[in-house]
């Protein structure tokens, strides 16, 4: 019993954000995720491409979502880590942005050339630039 204390206690001092516990839950959050990404109003059908605009951990999800697809998807999907979408994007496309915090700035410059571009676009933020972005455009946005 003192020695899981202890470990509780040196995993504490060296993890006081709780990273530990937050890995070992990715089990439950991608089955979560998985479960609200179905349900989701996403127009996929609709789309010619998919671009996953995001930078970081947001774009890790767009890795996992075109890993999901690969041998399912009948469009391209593309992970984009940068300011500008590819010179290849179209309206009708869709993009779709993801900032945890909504003011990543490569993903907000993305986004803004999409809309511009008139591409369908959707986010997935918790807040900031992005969430303000998606209604001031009346994009689909998921926090």
């Amino acid at each position: 019993m003192a020695s899981k204390m202890l470990e509780a206690r040196t995993v504490a001092a060296v993890d006081p954000g709780g990273m530990r516990d937050i890995i070992a839950s990715l089990p439950e959050q991608l089955s979560t995720g998985m479960k609200v990404g179905e349900a989701a109003p996403v127009p996929i059908e609709e789309a010619q491409r998919i671009f996953v605009v995001g930078m970081g951990g947001s774009a890790i999800g767009g890795d996992v979502f075109a890993a999901w697809l690969a041998d399912r998807a009948k469009i391209p999907i593309q992970v984009v880590r940068d300011y500008r979408l590819p010179s290849y994007a179209r309206p009708e496309d869709l993009l779709v942005a993801v900032s945890y915090s909504g003011n990543t700035e490569e993903t907000l410059a993305a986004t803004a050339q999409g809309i511009k571009l008139g591409c369908r676009v959707v986010a997935i933020t918790s807040g900031g630039t992005l969430r303000d972005l998606a209604r001031g455009n009346k994009m689909d946005a998921f926090a």
